[in-house]
């Protein structure tokens, strides 16, 4: 979470939020930011369990439920692929990812520019480096979006249905679509490793965009530092939102 552009601060929470939204000046700013509450629930695998497993289920179904019914933290590196709905690559990027319930993960991207997407337990974050602005939101406003997909306060097939499970590249996939016809992505798919590690997501957005993520040095269940979910912020960054 360390940056090496600027000194930081902790912001304290009687900051008021400044109101300016500056121009993105980048459409890799932009592309994020439209999919932003899509790539969020790339951290579906971390919800809380699904009801039990029929003795028949598939492989990728039964994958699910022990990873979600033994992981309580997540580490992992990423690299991020998104095409649009002609197959033709829009954008790479690659970071860093962590995870503890309930309430908490951060997507720290490195590359092609810096970008953090936060939640600290009470708000959702995203800050742009690059245009020194910070955007705020509670947590509880993400209800029936992808990221109180996060919050472990309902099991997931309250908010997904199981449409498929299929084996592919050496992987067993589950895909989940959303019940809610107003979400911003249209599915999600999780592809599991021999080891029951999800190592692969896809998901499809409204605009038929897919974005493609690999997990690599996937590490479960190691104490995590409560600042690793803690945005401190340069002074000259502007915060848009509330709070909460």
């Amino acid at each position: 979470m360390d940056s090496e552009k600027c000194s930081r601060r902790r912001l304290p929470k009687t900051t008021s939020p400044r109101l300016e939204i500056r121009e993105n000046r980048s459409p890799n700013t932009r592309r994020r930011r439209r999919l932003a509450a899509a790539i969020v629930c790339a951290a579906l695998p971390l919800m809380p369990a699904l009801p039990a497993a029929a003795e028949t289920e598939p492989r990728a179904v039964a994958a699910l439920n022990r990873f979600l019914e033994t992981v309580d933290t997540l580490e992992a590196e990423f690299r991020q692929r998104i095409h649009d709905a002609d197959g033709v690559l829009l954008e790479r990027a690659r970071g860093s990812f962590a995870l503890a319930r309930p309430d908490r993960f951060v997507w720290h991207y490195r590359t092609p520019n810096e970008q953090i997407l936060l939640a600290d337990g009470e708000r959702l974050w995203m800050y742009d480096l690059e245009l020194e602005q910070a955007t705020v939101s509670p947590l509880e406003e993400s209800a029936g979006s992808p990221a109180m997909l996060l919050s472990g306060d309902a099991p997931v097939l309250e908010s997904f249905d199981v449409e498929s499970s299929f084996e592919r590249d050496g992987l067993a996939w589950v895909r989940l679509v959303p019940k809610l016809e107003d979400a911003d992505f249209r599915s999600v798919a999780i592809g599991f490793d021999d080891e029951g590690l999800p190592t692969e997501l896809e998901l499809v957005d409204g605009l038929d965009q897919t974005t493609r993520i690999e997990f690599s040095g996937i590490v479960v269940n190691e104490a995590l530092d409560d600042d690793v979910f803690e945005l401190d912020l340069p002074d000259e960054v502007d915060v848009i939102g509330a709070e909460g």
